[in-house]
Formats: structure tokens, sequence, C-alpha cells
């Protein structure tokens, strides 16, 4: 494959991944889980680790000698809101990743309080569980949610 093929394919490449970075930038703005995702993900992936190879493989001083500058000219103005997007990824993935961070530390905190605030002293004078609390409903009440699909 010649330098401008493998430049052209390089475009197109980039092409494919902003747009699938606008995608997944988009879904990450939705509040929850949203379908989808994970493929977009898997998607990115694939493309980031052949966009990592293309590059390099263009990468020395030699072959970028001898590509054609209107197709270099091309890919760096791909390249820009590619750039612009991954920037954009990051911040919303970092945000979605301390969203998760802080509601496992809630309820983590929320545990804590509730074996704390059922610990008794024992007959030996060690502190542990009062037998009729433990069997009693967990206090906050806990919401639980049955999928009946099949």
């Amino acid at each position: 494959m010649s330098n401008d093929e493998q430049l052209k394919r390089l475009i197109a490449m980039v092409g494919r991944l902003t747009n699938l970075l606008r995608e997944e930038n988009e879904k990450l703005s939705q509040p929850g889980r949203v379908k989808g995702l994970k493929e977009l993900v898997s998607e990115k992936e694939t493309l980031g680790k052949a966009y990592e190879q293309q590059i390099k493989a263009l990468g020395n001083e030699e072959a970028m000698k001898k590509l054609n500058p209107e197709l270099l000219q091309r890919l760096r103005e791909v390249c820009q809101p590619l750039a612009q997007l991954m920037d954009e990824n990051r911040q919303k993935l970092e945000m979605k990743m301390e969203a998760t961070k802080q509601v496992f530390k809630i309820i983590a905190e929320a545990a804590k309080e509730f074996r704390q605030a059922s610990a008794v002293y024992g007959r030996t004078g060690t502190v542990g569980v009062d037998p009729r609390q433990a069997r009693k409903a967990y206090r906050p009440a806990v919401s639980v949610g049955v999928n009946r699909e099949l």
C-alpha cells in the first residue's frame, strides 16, 4: 500500500473515530446507564489502536516528505475536531467515574453508620450486634426490584 493510500485510509479512520466520539459524548451526557455505550467503547478502542499504528507508520520524516501535501492538509483539518472531542470525552468519563465513586462512598458510609447504630455491649462486655436488631428489617429500608422478562 502506498503512503498516499495509507494517508487516505487514516483520514477515513479519523472521520469514523470523530463520529464515534461525538456519539459517545452524547450518550455520556445522558443520566444513568445508556444502551449501546459498551459497543461504542469497543469500536473506539479498536479504531484508536489502528489509528496509533497508522500514525507510527507515517511518523518518520522520510515517509512524511513523500506524502501528498494536500492529503496532509486534509489530515490536519480532520484531526482538529478529533482532538477537541477526545478532550471532551476524557472530561465526561472522569465526571462519570467521580459520580460513581461518590455513590459508592455514600453507600459505604450509610452501611457503616447502620452497623455502628446497631452495635451493643454483650454479656461478656464485648461490642456486638443486638440479636433482636439483627433479625429486623434494614433501616433505612432497602428497595429491591425484580425483572421478570424472559
